[in-house]
Parts: C-alpha cells; sequence; structure tokens
C-alpha cells in the first residue's frame, strides 16, 4: 500500500471517499463538493494544509488531511488533523501508518502540537490509535447546531 500527499489538482479524485466517510458517520449535512475541492486546493497549494491517501492501484484506501497554523496567543505552530478515513475492508494497521504520515509531515513544518478531534460517531478503536502514538485526551469540546 502506497501512502502519499496529493497535488492540487488531484484533491477532487477523493471526494467519493469523503461522501462514503460521511455516509459511515451518519453526517447530517451533504458534502459542498465545489466549496471542499477549491478550500483543499488553496491549503495544498500554499503549504498550509496536506491531505494524504493510501491506494494499492485499485483506487483509494484512506484519506487523512489537515492544516498548520500559529496559535493565536504564542504563535507557535499548531498541526490539526480535520478528517481522517480509511474504507472498512482496509482498516488495521493503515489508519495507524496514515497517521503517522501526518505526523511526519506536522514535525517536518515545525508545528509543536498536534491535536486531533473525536467524535461519540468514531469507532473506539480510534482512541486506542491515537493513544498508542502519544495522544491524550485534553480538552472536551461543545458544540451547538444554530
Amino acid at each position: 500500500m502506497i501512502i502519499d500527499k496529493l497535488r492540487p489538482n488531484e484533491v477532487p479524485l477523493i471526494v467519493p471517499l469523503v461522501k462514503e466517510m460521511l455516509v459511515e458517520l451518519k453526517g447530517k449535512k451533504a458534502l459542498n463538493e465545489p466549496f471542499f475541492v477549491k478550500i483543499w486546493e488553496e491549503a495544498i497549494a500554499t503549504g498550509k494544509g496536506v491531505v494524504f491517501f493510501a491506494t494499492n492501484g485499485d483506487g483509494y484506501k484512506g484519506v487523512f488531511a489537515g492544516l498548520s497554523f500559529p496559535l493565536m496567543l504564542t504563535g507557535e505552530l499548531m498541526a490539526a488533523l480535520l478528517f481522517g478515513y480509511v474504507i472498512p475492508q482496509s482498516r488495521g494497521k493503515l489508519g495507524y501508518r496514515m497517521l503517522k504520515a501526518f505526523d511526519s509531515w506536522a514535525i517536518e513544518k515545525g508545528a509543536t502540537v498536534l491535536i486531533i478531534g473525536w467524535n461519540h460517531l468514531m469507532p473506539e478503536e480510534n482512541v486506542k490509535m491515537y493513544e498508542s502514538l502519544g495522544y491524550v485526551p485534553k480538552e472536551t469540546m461543545f458544540s451547538k447546531e444554530l
């Protein structure tokens, strides 16, 4: 299995995988495809974002995407994994390898903190994987639909 970074013009190729992720997570909102493609093309082109994909030559099997940005109070660089998904039949070590790729990217960028969001719809195995890589639960986020 090959893990690599998408180039800006390749972002449309992961749209079907992102839609599959939203269905599996029972997302309440549909993907705004033109916006999604544009925002990730810009993030990749500016170097502020990265999208890793996994393939064995027979389509995409996984996608992890995140951004780097300065903390507003200190100026330290932070990296945030915004979404990650591996198709059910490829789960196991692939998610771990993709998260390691994201970690390496963040370190290369000079990030001092990495964060990952987690919600109650994600598998408990994700928490175990995060913890095995040194992530610790730190904060609780609250959300309100408007």
